[in-house]
């Protein structure tokens, strides 16, 4: 997999880090320096997902929403990658498959 160096959330440019970090964590999002780290050794789906969860973290932060008094950041996080994500993916496939846009309104 090829990974880019640069990642847009909200409109900030984002770096992409690889380093040796032990798999634990698998990865951080550093607000500070508007940068994404990941594991030197994670690979595929792994990779993907654990970069797909620090661009939430730094959605939620650079939103602001994850400052408020009492955010549940890693719950929020892991229900909208483990929740919302999977039914967002196969609706995209749902939406792909749909030939006429017509067609779709009005169906579930």
């Amino acid at each position: 997999m090829i990974l880019p160096k640069t990642v847009r959330v909200a409109g900030v440019p984002i770096k992409i880090v690889l380093q040796e970090l032990d798999g634990d964590p698998y990865g951080y999002w550093s607000l500070d320096r508007r940068t994404i780290v990941l594991d030197l050794n994670l690979t595929g789906k792994q990779l993907r997902e654990t970069l797909c969860h620090e661009m939430i973290h730094a959605a939620l932060d650079l939103s602001g929403i994850s400052f408020a008094k009492g955010f549940p950041d890693e719950p929020t996080v892991r229900a909208i990658e483990t929740l919302f994500l999977p039914a967002w993916e196969r609706m995209q496939k749902r939406l792909k498959a749909t030939p006429n846009e017509k067609d779709f309104k009005g169906k579930d």
